[in-house]
């Protein structure tokens, strides 16, 4: 297999004391010599590699602010992931997915800080790799994870 490609990642401060980030990368992951799959299934020279995107986005925005002397931190992130192939010498995909988070955290105290994450906020579909049509991982629904941090 032969993977080449690039990625590029800007970050930096917006106005308003907004952090921001964002990320793309592009692969081309292809396989170089023919091969059989555990199934006996021939793979050609050429054929994209198995639960690999072409394209992938991330963009993440951030911002911190003083609430009653203890440091606030919210944000939002989302990533977008193109189509894959889902089944070696096959033009079974996954499709493409994108997904969104919220976050944010408090300094209740000097040592104890709370936080709250909701991952797939719009509870989408997706699935994140496969193996055959027949074997397909499908991503976390909507989850929310709320966590209590101790510093001593």
């Amino acid at each position: 297999a032969r993977s080449q490609g690039i990625e590029l990642e800007l970050a930096g401060r917006l106005p308003g004391g907004i952090e921001g980030t964002i990320s793309y990368a592009y692969l081309d992951a292809k396989v170089v010599s023919g091969t059989r799959n555990v199934n006996g299934v021939a793979i050609s020279p050429g054929d994209r590699l198995l639960n690999v995107p072409e394209h992938s986005l991330s963009a993440q925005l951030s911002r911190r602010f003083e609430v009653a002397g203890r440091d606030l931190n919210i944000g939002a992130s989302a990533l977008h992931v193109s189509s894959r192939l889902g089944e070696v010498g096959t033009t079974f995909e996954l499709p493409a997915y994108t997904t969104v988070r919220l976050f944010g955290s408090y300094a209740l105290t000097r040592n104890v800080e709370a936080s709250v994450v909701v991952s797939n906020l719009f509870d989408e579909t997706y699935y994140v790799n496969s193996y055959a049509r027949m074997w397909v991982m499908p991503g976390a629904p909507r989850t929310a994870l709320a966590t209590l941090k101790l510093r001593f």
